[in-house]
């Protein structure tokens, strides 16, 4: 398994995926608020779509109420 560091910014006007150099890390921003689990959802679907592979095959490791988050692949 892989594991992905993100970085999430719930809320945001679009959805993407950029790496972050200075962060050294994947950002992801959200339209989703982060209420419900539901910007952890969106996080994933947008992962699974960029990755061109099942929503099912992305599971958090850590911070799920956390702004900085890591997924198994």
């Amino acid at each position: 398994m892989t594991a992905l560091v993100l970085r999430v910014r719930p809320g945001s006007v679009t959805e993407r995926l950029d790496w972050d150099p200075w962060r050294r890390c994947w950002t992801v921003a959200c339209r989703a608020p982060a209420r419900d689990g539901a910007a952890n959802s969106a996080v994933l679907g947008i992962l699974a779509g960029r990755l061109g592979i099942p929503r099912a095959s992305l599971r958090w490791r850590s911070g799920q109420r956390s702004r900085e988050k890591v997924v198994e692949v």
